[in-house]
């Protein structure tokens, strides 16, 4: 009878172990996962402005907030573009520039020679027009290079890139703390087993 007990008791702690491990496993993808989006958008801002000081190479990074472009970006996708010699913008490429205080990223429908000056066409894909005014490479930040979809929640809600810094060292101290909580519930359980074992042999 009592080994049926010990049998049931440690089945049933091995048991909550394992979903306690599973919620852990989650937690821990999700965990590594945000830290490597913001670990490479950090890398990214910060080797973008270390480069443009130096080499004059500049990386921007954006967040869209329209509808403009879906299916290719959609709204609240982290989006990084490079800033480009205007002999390598060519029809088709995405773009982002400045207008009217705020920043458009949108694709080259035409490159059109005025006066004398390249400019350029541009409509966002979802749009059913080109936009109105012609863009100067001058107004231009950089062509698109690529996207981290949906980011722009976690990097909105931040701002800064303090923010960015704060949040990976609190998911760093998160990640310590549910391995230092494995490690004490398995230690318990041993003690448990070894105090169930020795008073096995006391019996016997």
């Amino acid at each position: 009878m009592k080994n049926k007990l010990k049998k049931f008791t440690n089945d049933s702690i091995e048991k909550k172990i394992k979903k306690k491990n599973k919620r852990s496993l989650l937690k821990s993808i999700i965990t590594y996962f945000l830290l490597a989006i913001l670990s490479i958008y950090f890398i990214i801002v910060i080797w973008g402005t270390f480069s443009e000081r130096n080499s004059g190479f500049q990386i921007n990074s954006f967040i869209v907030i329209s509808g403009s472009m879906m299916p290719t970006l959609d709204i609240n996708d982290l989006i990084f573009s490079v800033k480009v010699e205007q002999s390598e913008l060519k029809q088709g490429d995405i773009i982002s520039f400045y207008k009217e205080n705020q920043v458009i990223t949108h694709r080259i429908e035409e490159i059109v020679e005025q006066n004398g000056q390249t400019v350029y066409k541009t409509k966002g894909d979802n749009n059913n027009s080109s936009d109105e005014d012609l863009v100067q490479y001058e107004e231009i930040m950089g062509k698109y290079l690529f996207k981290i979809p949906k980011v722009g929640y976690v990097v909105r809600s931040l701002q800064t890139r303090i923010g960015i810094i704060v949040v990976i060292l609190l998911l760093f101290i998160r990640e310590i703390q549910t391995k230092n909580k494995e490690n004490k519930e398995m230690i318990r359980h041993q003690k448990r087993v070894e105090m169930e074992e020795s008073k096995d042999k006391s019996d016997t």
